[in-house]
């Protein structure tokens, strides 16, 4: 009936062709239905045309029911997306109560939603920090952020960021205001702990401040004005379902070094992330996607378009997006933050050093009074060969004393990926544990058993978390104590005692309890967290280096503890009791025949490593650096007197090294057997030295049984 009245040219139409239908001349359609002749024609076009026009209304009835459903999608979807942001919205009135929150505010002040309506935002403002507040208030129109305390349910209160925009409401001819927030805690926190950048930051804060003036809470209603909250957002947001990106705001374009506001059009986020970060972020994403979880953190680094990394922090929440599942993305950009660690780590491995100084000194010195005497003795008995060779031995075994605790003190400046090795634990955890516990108060009972399994793990990075766990634990038995060190096989299966997630297999479980004073339940849940600690002059990076390395090695650690009983620290690393069969020491010297080069810039060793290799019954020839030894093998080669094998030293001072020297000789000899010797160094040669052509690897200082089981290895491989 609406397109009737709209058009009355329609409807005098209809009268015409009806009268003329009966009368056979074109009449007007009288305007009333009373003047209409009642002849079966008429009333049968009269039916027919009433049918057309009911048949139209409720077409357009149904159009207006549809556009109706989409506006009520349009509002849900972005009400949603209101709700699963990671920040506090609130909407306050001219009194400063709140007239609306999301879920997030509600959540950060600890009560529920319908608990807070009506009421002052002040009463959650520390009242130390009201005039902050009040001051913001009046520079409400400059958009700027202030930073306060705010109080939970409980009395507990935490640092927050607020930023608050002035909107009159047409209708009510009231001003409001709206308000975001969020819990900066941590970052407060960091920042005490890295003052040196806590001015930067703040800077960045303000010139990211959150421009709300068309952000008013009936922007529930409007998909514009909920993109325009979220686009001015201080932080890169991206919305992505199963087929790509479908938002994302400037704070995201940002993020990836662009000026291109399309650069995520057709995307999938996954395109922008390093090739080593896209398999785990394939498998949170959908996660979060199917709602197994309600919400995923974790690192990951950012290629930008420009092909600069930086690393990001991802947060996935899961929301719904026309009626589909989608996830929500914050993504913080961290890159500074892990500079500062890597500085902050330094710092922990120094301190480390320093507590274990006093012990060091103590066994370091006893090792060179047993070195010196056996020496002094050889040396008074040199005509009776029995009593000379037995204090030969005795300095053989001092020497070799000497070498673990230079091994130890080595172990706190190594890092990186893990070089790993089939190792009987058993007797690196005694070491260690003695090596920390050397000169303190505090005494150590073992629990090993025979049988141990075999692990496969970098014996350096192992040791350090040994360190790092007993370290803590002395540092808890400030006036002395016991710590159980316990080991013990274990096997896990996929259906049960597997509730840490690792494959199904072998395992050795290792637990270090102390009976100091424990860890609050509010603690203990931090302990691995990078910056927690606990300690006045602590960083918070030993535990939590403890964590990055067994992750490394496929393992787990949990800490548990009761305050008043004392804490226990474990750990599970993969292991295997096959390998027990066939692993062994070996003190034998295996003898050969060959010619051998030795590439060394220090005379002293070329002169023992040759002394060695010709007890063996090797041929030695030496050299000083790279060039000399390249051109020392193409002279013997070209002779037809190869060498078999070659030792090249990884550093040369002022020379050219083992890298240099292995790249030429390969291009000389593709199938050149050489092993790579170095002293100590964090260089990958040592960790993948195949892949830089080398056959083995001889880590100084090495003894003859050690050098000849490395030489026929490789000839024998």
């Amino acid at each position: 009936m609406e397109k009737i009245r709209n058009n009355p040219n329609k409807f005098t139409e209809l009268r015409k062709r009806a009268a003329k239908n009966v009368n056979g001349n074109a009449l007007d359609f009288p305007g009333n239905l009373v003047d209409l002749p009642l002849s079966v024609d008429n009333t049968q076009k009269l039916i027919h045309e009433l049918r057309v026009y009911h048949i139209e209304l409720e077409m357009q009835n149904e159009e207006l029911q549809h556009a109706q459903l989409e506006q009520e999608k349009s509002r849900a979807r972005f009400f949603d997306l209101y709700n699963s942001a990671p920040f506090g919205y609130v909407t306050l009135g001219e009194d400063y109560r709140i007239q609306e929150i999301n879920l997030k505010g509600a959540s950060l002040l600890g009560l529920e939603k319908s608990d807070l309506i009506n009421q002052p935002l002040t009463r959650f403002i520390v009242s130390e920090d009201q005039d902050i507040f009040y001051l913001h208030h009046r520079k409400v129109e400059k958009k700027e952020t202030c930073e306060l305390r705010m109080l939970q349910k409980d009395g507990s209160w935490f640092w927050s960021q607020l930023e608050m925009t002035i909107v009159y409401d047409s209708e009510l001819k009231t001003n409001e205001y709206r308000a975001v927030f969020m819990d900066i805690t941590e970052r407060k926190k960091s920042e005490e702990l890295l003052h040196n950048n806590h001015f930067e930051l703040e800077k960045r804060v303000k010139e990211r401040t959150i421009e709300l003036e068309e952000a008013s809470y009936k922007a529930l209603k409007s998909e514009e004005q909920f993109q325009q909250i979220i686009e001015i957002l201080p932080v890169a947001i991206i919305c992505q379902n199963v087929t790509g990106v479908i938002f994302s705001n400037s704070e995201a374009m940002n993020l990836v070094n662009s000026v291109n506001k399309q650069v995520f059009k057709n995307q999938s986020f996954i395109a922008f992330l390093h090739p080593e970060d896209k398999k785990s972020y394939t498998d949170q994403f959908n996660q979060v996607l199917s709602e197994e979880v309600p919400l995923k953190s974790f690192p990951a680094r950012i290629v930008q378009v420009q092909g600069t990394i930086i690393d990001v922090e991802l947060f996935l929440a899961p929301f719904t997006y026309q009626g589909e599942p989608a996830v929500h993305i914050t993504a913080y950009n961290v890159t500074r933050r892990k500079r500062n660690e890597v500085e902050l780590f330094k710092a922990e491995k120094l301190q480390s050093i320093s507590i274990l100084a006093g012990g060091i000194a103590h066994d370091f010195n006893n090792y060179l009074t047993v070195l010196l005497g056996n020496i002094s003795m050889a040396m008074s008995n040199k005509n009776d060969p029995e009593k000379l060779y037995k204090y030969l031995e005795h300095t053989k075994e001092a020497t070799l004393q000497t070498k673990k605790l230079a091994f130890q003190l080595l172990v706190f400046a190594k890092g990186g990926k893990p070089v790993k090795e089939w190792v009987a634990i058993d007797q690196l955890i005694i070491e260690s544990a003695n090596f920390v516990l050397s000169g303190s108060n505090v005494s150590c009972h073992f629990s090993i058993p025979e049988g141990l399994f075999m692990v496969e793990i970098d014996k350096g990075q192992i040791t350090q978390v040994l360190y790092n766990i007993i370290i803590n634990s002395v540092q808890a038995l400030s006036e002395g104590g016991s710590i159980h060190v316990k080991a013990e096989n274990m096997k896990l299966d996929s259906n049960k005692d597997n509730n840490v997630h690792l494959a199904t297999g072998e395992y050795v479980n290792i637990s270090i309890t102390d009976n100091g004073p424990g860890i609050p339940e509010k603690s203990l849940r931090k302990i691995f967290d990078p910056f927690f600690t606990t300690k006045e002059n602590g960083n918070g990076l030993g535990l939590a280096g403890a964590y990055t390395i067994i992750k490394n090695h496929e393992g787990f650690i949990n800490a548990e503890s009761e305050v008043g009983r004392g804490t226990t620290l474990s750990f599970k690393i993969p292991a295997s009791s096959r390998y027990n069969k066939f692993i062994f020491k070996n003190d034998k010297i295996i003898y050969g025949v060959g010619k051998i080069l030795v590439m060394d810039d220090e005379e002293a060793i070329r002169e023992v490593v040759g002394h060695m290799l010709t007890f063996m019954g090797y041929e030695p020839h030496f050299a000083k650096d790279g060039n000399d030894a390249v051109d020392s093998y193409i002279r013997a080669k070209q002779s037809d007197q190869p060498f078999d094998l070659v030792i090249l030293d990884m550093t040369i001072k002022g020379g050219k090294g083992g890298e240099s020297t292995i790249k030429e000789l390969l291009s000389q000899d593709p199938e050149v057997k050489a092993i790579v010797s170095s002293g100590y160094s964090k260089d990958p040669i040592i960790s993948n030295f195949r892949a830089y052509g080398f056959k083995g690897v001889a880590k100084k200082p090495f003894s003859i049984e050690e050098l000849s089981k490395i030489i026929n290895d490789i000839r024998q491989s």
